[in-house]
């Protein structure tokens, strides 16, 4: 582990204390420690961009649930190629290793059995070097090295009653449907079809919940009109719907079985504004209240490896975690561990099944990830791999959270990342989140703020109403504002940054992908003389196009979801479609699209570079035949990087001494 970590994240600590005991001004305590630091910072060069647009070296790292082996997915530095590798702890001896070659890598793998792992595959895109899953799976037995490929699926979860299956999603066109699959042959049994298709706008829930035999109880799912209902049955009986959340509306649904037999936790968002956990019995039908944050909702779950819930992960302003059964041993075992790693996100990647070994990841906004191996009962630290070992956290940003009163007295939240040898005002970029609805900005290590706050730019990220993770009410004041009340709340955390001495008035550009470039570009329409520049990557510029092209179209619920947001008279569509507005723009404008995107067609591009050159405005144009939504590919994204920096540079200037 690295020594200089924990000097850094007392201080950041200290901070969420006051963050949570006050309950209110984040920025203006932070604001005044980077004024102290900026001005005896000592200017560096900053760490190579290759760092960042590599892939980290160990990309997942567990232990066996007899806590015999630990396994290991990594990426050769050198050539690239993907490997796995298996080693027994009590001698060191390697049980399992094969490189899987220029086309392969792990994506994810998983403990299945005390000597089973499984694996699934990663493929490269042909011409880049970027790799996708296919749904494709494999075996290996660590005893005796055998290898069988598996039919493609899904893993819905591990079965620890049943060691020989496991239980997999698939899907007949439209319903998921969840089988029991045998790990030595392959073979199928379909034990549930859903009764509604899965997914949706309106809830992250899961398609399927089981009981604690293994049985579907729950399917959850989207329905044309992108609400979420859910269906019960008893034992293999017929669905029945229980429950409806119309588009917008609060309710619940289950996400998993309960503490106690024949009960099942539930997210919870009826009469209050943030997401609770609760507690449902299908006996009584009742659904009673566990916990409730008073500001941000769950943003993950804790599960041991038998499927029980035991902790709740929030983002308020830094991590925290919420303990739902707090005798459960690996609750025990990370409230302790959080202590030592004060400021610095604990994460557990797997157990043993008594839960005597853990392995960790440790992570920050300076820190990608360290894997160490912990003893519940001696609490000793074995460290195990670093992510990204050639990565120096001393030549990093810290990234801090703010909040901040908008024009209509309601907060708004977000996060400011700052180098401490960039001056105090000095220039910025105001990075917007894609989605928008339900995607939010989150605290941790971040390449894309560190490639810009290492070389001279500051960072705001604004969680703008519509945003995930401040509650329900938060995100539906989003519904339907694009280019209104949204954009307004971006406005405001700018303008904010500029009272506050962060950003320098006339050094500021705006830039985001997917939703986030149609902000930018609306941003510089709405506030010409506030940004100097804007970066649209993969963008929306024409809404009154969006139910003739575009993948969105191609369900009802995505035609529902286009009518909500953006009604049906095109005269409000060209409204708010920067397309349209073109010579409002003063600021340099950079639009970056691919050619095989289905998210947002090139038309967009086209249509905006067109408007834009025909209002006489400047223009940096990246089109790339071969990309879709969002460019991949790591020589791909550093020749894109190396672009991104020089327009940013000739506009707004690094505001200090970092060069490349």
């Amino acid at each position: 582990m690295h020594s200089h970590a924990c000097s850094n994240t007392v201080w950041m600590h200290r901070q969420a204390d006051r963050i949570d005991q006050k309950g209110g001004r984040v920025m203006r305590v932070i604001a005044s420690f980077i004024l102290v630091i900026g001005a005896v910072g000592i200017y560096a060069a900053p760490p190579p961009l290759e760092e960042f647009v590599k892939p980290p070296k160990y990309t997942g790292v567990q232990i066996s649930p007899s806590g015999e082996y630990i396994a290991a997915a990594l990426i050769n530095e050198e050539t690239g190629f993907g490997s796995f590798r298996v080693i027994r702890r009590k001698d060191n001896e390697v049980m399992v290793s094969f490189a899987m070659g220029d086309e392969k890598r792990v994506g994810a793998f998983y403990w299945a059995q005390d000597h089973m792992v499984l694996i699934s595959p990663m493929f490269k895109v042909p011409g880049e070097d970027f790799y996708y899953p296919r749904g494709d799976l494999m075996s290996i037995n660590v005893k005796n090295k055998d290898t069988r490929d598996l039919p493609p699926a899904a893993i819905n979860s591990i079965w620890p009653k049943d060691p020989k299956n496991i239980l997999v999603r698939t899907t007949d066109g439209r319903h998921p449907e969840i089988h029991k699959m045998d790990l030595r042959s392959g073979r199928k049994i379909r034990i549930a079809r859903g009764a509604v298709v899965a997914g949706g706008n309106n809830e992250p829930a899961p398609a399927f919940v089981l009981d604690r035999d293994g049985d579907v109880v729950f399917s959850i799912g989207e329905n044309d009109e992108l609400g979420t209902e859910v269906y019960f049955r008893k034992g293999r009986g017929d669905w029945q719907l229980i429950n409806t959340i119309d588009w917008g509306e609060k309710g619940w649904y289950p996400i998993a079985w309960g503490l106690r037999p024949g009960t099942f936790l539930t997210i919870d968002h009826r009469r209050a504004t943030t997401r609770g956990i609760g507690v449902f019995n299908p006996k009584t039908g009742e659904n009673k209240l566990l916990m409730r944050h008073p500001v941000a909702d769950p943003s993950g779950f804790r599960w041991d490896f038998d499927g029980n819930i035991w902790a709740v992960d929030y983002d308020l302003h830094f991590p925290s975690v919420q303990y739902i059964n707090t005798k459960h041993p690996l609750a025990k075992l990370h409230a302790s561990l959080a202590r030592q790693f004060r400021g610095q996100r604990v994460n557990f990647t797997s157990s043993s099944r008594d839960h005597k070994q853990v392995m960790a990841v440790i992570s920050s906004d300076k820190n990608s990830g360290e894997y160490v191996l912990v003893d519940a009962e001696s609490l000793s630290l074995d460290p195990i791999a670093e992510t990204r070992p050639d990565l120096d956290s001393e030549l990093l940003a810290n990234m801090e959270p703010f909040e901040l009163e908008a024009r209509d007295g309601e907060k708004i939240y977000g996060y400011i990342t700052m180098h401490a040898d960039t001056p105090v005002p000095g220039p910025m970029l105001v990075s917007i989140h894609g989605g928008p609805y339900g995607a939010r900005h989150s605290w941790g290590f971040n390449a894309r703020n560190q490639v810009l706050a290492t070389r001279g730019f500051h960072v705001l990220e604004v969680n703008f109403r519509g945003s995930g993770g401040y509650g329900k009410d938060y995100e539906s004041a989003g519904y339907g504002e694009w280019g209104g009340l949204m954009q307004d709340d971006i406005t405001d955390a700018t303008l904010w940054a500029i009272q506050n001495k962060l950003a320098t008035p006339g050094k500021i550009c705006i830039g985001g992908g997917s939703y986030g470039a149609y902000s930018a570009m609306m941003g510089a329409i709405k506030e010409p003389d506030l940004y100097k520049c804007v970066i649209g990557i993969s963008g929306v510029y024409d809404i009154s196009i969006m139910t003739k092209s575009g993948d969105v179209r191609s369900r009802k619920s995505g035609m529902a979801y286009l009518r909500r947001m953006f009604g049906n008279k095109k005269e409000e569509q060209l409204d708010i479609s920067p397309v349209h507005h073109a010579d409002k723009i003063k600021a340099t404008v950079m639009i970056v699209h691919g050619g095989l995107d289905r998210r947002t067609p090139p038309a967009h591009a086209h249509r905006m570079h067109d408007a834009l050159r025909d209002a006489g405005k400047n223009i940096v144009w990246v089109f790339d035949p071969g990309q879709g939504h969002g460019f991949v590919g790591e020589q791909t994204n550093l020749d894109l990087w190396q672009r991104q920096l020089a327009f940013l540079n000739e506009q707004i200037g690094s505001g200090s001494e970092q060069g490349e």
